[in-house]
């Protein structure tokens, strides 16, 4: 309840989390309050408002895209997939996934989308594992110090029939796998990686000895079955397989976890199927394993169009936050076999909502590299030239269309630091957020206004008061666009409230684009 403690000292609009809804009293002539049950009539009422937020709604950005920074041609890999960039001290590392020929497997996956709900498959008819077991994809490494011009390290660790790569540093899976920092782990487990396998017979009975809840009837093939793996590392180079699957799962395409600093847990974001249509789920656990059955998060809902679908989800944080949890949902539209992205947020890791304005990255124009599909991966970070970045993978032919080597390249998809989404009026504005713990004594903007657009700044102390000196009235109007934008009040920035006391802070906008309120 608030007031909220705000951890990161930074106000992002990517939900109402920190907008306050208003108030309201019904009252006598006075003011005053009346009784809401009651027998005797009440005295003439009046009705009071206050801080309710008017002509505003918040607004997901469309990202701007770079031409492509890697091609399938230039690694000489036939097929490429999207997999992991983390920018780890300074240095941006990139994980990807490649394909040789003898692994492109001719004649296994098919170009339909063909679906028979009332038809059980039976044992003899399931498809087998072999195709999962055969180490069908391999993990390639490079890093970069400006996340454009790429690095591709001779290491010579792992050498894969038929392909020229010598920076591959894992050998296993089908899809690639997702890479991420552990804060909590001992130096030996530091990173860790999470992607899409097969186990045995053997191996699938005795993971339904010990967890026989934990199991997605779908994974299940011939002699063996699906599931999502893992593997740890010191270095992000040298990898050693989990001796068990993390949980049996039909799980293609990108699946992603981490370690919630917060929650002080491993939370796992992965496919699955909700009334036969392909959706997001979720799952967490205490150790980096041991996944119980996930809970689906996103479906297709009643604001969508039958033919669309989720899926994949591309779960990521906002740069330099803890509890700001984003998404880029992947939309399949079956009737164009397109894919595009959007946007959702929430406040904990756990409840899920849809940011509105419609999708952040859309498919190029026919013809062009990335004119069938725009794939989304799991890594918003911080670009030189004040920019936010999440990489992506583009081809130019729909998705289920047969796809022939050289296939994918990678390029950006951003936005300028901070603008993710903002809180928009489109003529006059107002609104106030909750009173909040903060440790800074300064207030900066990130923002963009209209030629003829204006803010201003009000604050208000825990007495619910306007603070002296610190009223509309007072505060110095802003306009223009600015990422980083000192308010004052009269020439004045200290906002005049006593430490460890709650802020309440009120807005008045006119044409104007909000994305951030920053306490420092």
């Amino acid at each position: 309840k608030a007031p909220f403690e705000l951890t990161d000292q930074i106000v992002y609009f990517h939900d109402w989390r920190y907008v306050f809804g208003g108030s309201l009293v019904w009252g006598d002539s006075d003011g005053n309050p009346l009784a809401l049950m009651g027998i005797k009539p009440h005295p003439p009422v009046t009705l009071k408002q206050w801080d309710i937020p008017s002509g505003i709604k918040i607004v997901a950005q469309e990202a701007n895209k770079t031409e492509p920074f890697i091609t399938s041609e230039e690694i000489d890999e036939l097929i490429i997939f999207g997999g992991t960039i983390i920018n780890d001290d300074g240095l941006y590392r990139l994980w990807y996934s490649g394909r040789s020929d003898y692994k492109l497997n001719p004649g296994v996956m098919q170009t339909t989308e063909a679906y028979h709900p009332i038809q059980k498959k039976s044992g003899s008819d399931l498809e087998s594992v072999n195709r999962l077991l055969s180490e069908e994809g391999h993990v390639c490494y490079a890093e970069s110090t400006d996340a454009i011009n790429w690095n591709f390290p001779d290491l010579d660790l792992l050498k894969i029939k038929s392909s020229k790569a010598r920076n591959i540093v894992f050998d296993r899976g089908v899809d690639a796998g997702q890479v991420f920092i552990d804060p909590s782990a001992k130096p030996s487990e530091k990173y860790k990686m999470v992607y899409r396998g097969g186990i045995s017979d053997n191996e699938f009975k005795e993971y339904i000895k010990k967890r026989p809840d934990d199991v997605d009837t779908s994974a299940f093939k011939k002699d063996g079955a699906e599931a999502l793996l893992g593997a740890v590392s010191p270095d992000g180079i040298n990898w050693t397989k989990s001796h068990e699957p993390l949980l049996i799962q039909f799980c293609d395409v990108n699946n992603i976890c981490e370690y919630d600093t917060v929650r002080q847990k491993y939370v796992t974001y992965v496919r699955s199927w909700y009334f036969n249509r392909r959706s997001i789920a979720r799952t967490e656990s205490d150790t980096f394993g041991n996944f119980p059955a996930p809970t689906e998060v996103f479906w297709t809902n009643s604001f969508m169009n039958p033919y669309e679908s989720w899926y994949a989800n591309s779960k990521t944080k906002i740069p330099g936050t803890s509890t700001y949890h984003v998404m880029f949902p992947k939309r399949w539209n079956l009737s164009l076999d397109q894919f595009d992205f959007h946007l959702a947020a929430s406040p904990d890791n756990v409840v899920w909502g849809a940011v509105p304005g419609g999708p952040v990255c859309k498919p190029g124009n026919l013809g062009t590299w990335d004119g069938g599909v725009v794939d989304p991966a799991p890594d918003l970070l911080e670009l030189p030239g004040d920019r936010w970045g999440l990489h992506y993978v583009g081809t130019p032919v729909p998705h289920k269309y047969p796809r022939r080597p050289p296939f994918g390249a990678m390029a950006w998809a951003w936005w300028p630091k901070g603008r993710l989404v903002a809180l928009r009026s489109e003529d006059k504005g107002s609104f106030a957020l909750w009173p909040l713990f903060t440790k800074g004594r300064n207030v900066y903007l990130n923002y963009q206004t209209k030629a003829t657009g204006l803010i201003k700044v009000e604050v208000v102390g825990e007495d619910g008061n306007t603070v002296a000196g610190r009223s509309f009235d007072n505060c110095d109007p802003i306009s223009g666009n600015d990422l980083n934008r000192l308010v004052t009040w009269k020439g004045d920035s200290d906002i005049k409230i006593p430490e460890n006391t709650p802020v309440k802070l009120r807005f008045q906008l006119i044409k104007t684009d909000l994305f951030s309120v920053r306490f420092n």
